[in-house]
């Protein structure tokens, strides 16, 4: 019996046509590049003009705007900082863009779109770009804006330089200071702020000073020697002596040294005025007073006067026939001489106040030889009094007479002398006798000519100065 082999048949049946898989695939890619290429082209023609979607210029985004709208959308008040915060080494000022000169720069910018955009612009579907806001600088506008910057990011530095410590003076060392780095500020601002920042760190340069003890040690001398200034405050029945610790609060720093604060003097006065619960009328007096007694080594007793129930005289300064370069020294010395307790301020009852206009009291220092322009009674060797004015002459201020100066007195004392007595005319009074051999002269003597026995006195006596308020 014959065998049938059944698998014959199943290799002779027709067999199904098929794709080979590499073919396959190779179309699949090549469809897929056709529909990129396609689809890339067709977004190159639609944001042709426009910028490409998912775009942004700072915070703003303009993805899918034309590129004539960017000035629009880009703008000062949308894309820049309404204030940006500089700080270095601690300090720090807060700026407008528009104080510096920094605005957009919208061509700039549309530029930088345009160069940005991918060679796949598919790529914007899928991906958030952001391109920087690009600005300009007025540079008129920035310039000017730096110089109060320069002032601001400022320290002096210090070689060996004076300080004020534990009651006394002393050389400290060395430190460095800085200054704005020029260079470097202007592009580290702008970039800040086109970046949107809103605290930018600006760049400083170190700066040194070679100030040594042999420069400054004269000057550590001079202010020890202030420290020792003898300075007290009265009102009414207190008196307020200050420390050496005192006097030392009242200087600031001044480069390699220190100088006297006006403000620092005018806060201690008023503590004292606080602490006693009185208004004072003449405390800009008492500043002006310690200021001369410091600068020159006088001893000084500051009647501090209360606005209560006090008599006021307002005094002004001037010269005549001289510099005006005399006149500070000369108002330093009215404060301290009509401030004095010795005075005629009669224990508080009349205060001397210094103005610079609507003065009942015109107190000059004057050329002996404008001295006559004051009146007939004024000549060119003493000093005078012609209602309202009080002419100190100038010669005398500087040199004092030739008796004074016989028995070895002092230029302040006789300058006193000279305020007191020419004052006291002003006040009312009349020349005076030597009360008695050896006893002080009253200062309404005229101690420059004939003493008559007395011995010079530069202050009113008591009972003068107790006559000057009734």
């Amino acid at each position: 019996m014959r065998v049938i082999d059944h698998r014959q048949f199943v290799r002779n049946r027709p067999q199904p046509k098929r794709w080979p898989r590499a073919r396959i695939a190779g179309w699949t890619i090549a469809g897929i590049c056709i529909l990129f290429v396609v689809l890339n082209a067709a977004l190159w023609v639609m944001y042709r003009n426009k910028v490409l979607p998912n775009y942004s210029v700072g915070a703003v985004p303009v993805g899918g705007v034309a590129f004539k709208d960017i000035p629009q959308r880009v703008t000062a008040q949308t894309v820049l900082p309404a204030s940006v915060t500089l700080q270095a080494a601690g300090r720090s000022k807060q700026v407008t863009p528009q104080s510096l000169g920094i605005v957009p720069d919208t061509e700039a910018t549309i530029a930088r779109l345009k160069q940005a955009r991918p060679w796949v612009p598919m790529l914007s579907l899928f991906m958030h770009y952001t391109v920087p806001v690009q600005v300009r600088v007025a540079e008129d506008t920035f310039t000017t804006a730096v110089k109060p910057l320069q002032e601001t990011f400022f320290k002096q530095a210090l070689g060996k330089h004076i300080v004020f410590e534990d009651g006394a003076f002393r050389i400290a060392d060395p430190e460095q200071g800085y200054t704005l780095d020029n260079v470097l500020f202007k592009p580290t601002v702008t970039a800040g702020i086109a970046d949107g920042q809103r605290t930018i760190s600006v760049p400083l340069h170190t700066t040194s000073s070679d100030i040594t003890v042999a420069d400054i040690q004269g000057e550590l001398q001079k202010l020890q020697k202030q420290l020792s200034t003898s300075i007290s405050f009265v009102y009414t029945a207190h008196t307020t002596k200050l420390s050496a610790n005192d006097i030392g609060g009242w200087y600031v720093a001044d480069g390699g040294t220190m100088v006297l604060s006006r403000d620092a003097i005018a806060a201690s006065v008023q503590r004292i005025a606080k602490q006693m619960n009185a208004s004072l009328v003449n405390a800009d007096e008492a500043v002006t007073a310690s200021v001369y007694a410091i600068t020159k080594n006088q001893q000084l007793s500051f009647r501090l006067v209360s606005s209560q129930g006090t008599i006021v005289y307002r005094y002004c300064a001037a010269q005549r026939g001289l510099n005006d370069s005399i006149l500070p020294d000369f108002k330093l010395k009215l404060a301290a001489t009509y401030g004095d307790m010795r005075g005629w301020n009669d224990n508080g009852q009349i205060a001397f106040v210094y103005s610079d206009a609507g003065c009942q009291l015109h107190d000059w220092l004057v050329a002996p030889a404008s001295m006559a322009s004051f009146g007939s009674i004024c000549d060119n060797y003493y000093s005078c009094t012609v209602y309202p004015n009080v002419a100190i002459n100038y010669d005398r201020w500087n040199g004092a007479t030739d008796p004074w100066n016989a028995q070895h007195l002092g230029i302040e004392d006789y300058r006193a002398m000279a305020i007191n007595h020419e004052s006291g005319h002003w006040l009312g009074f009349d020349h005076v006798t030597c009360p008695g051999q050896g006893q002080p002269a009253p200062v309404m003597m005229q101690q420059s000519i004939d003493l008559g026995g007395c011995t010079f006195n530069p202050w009113p006596l008591a009972s003068e100065a107790a006559a000057a308020g009734r």
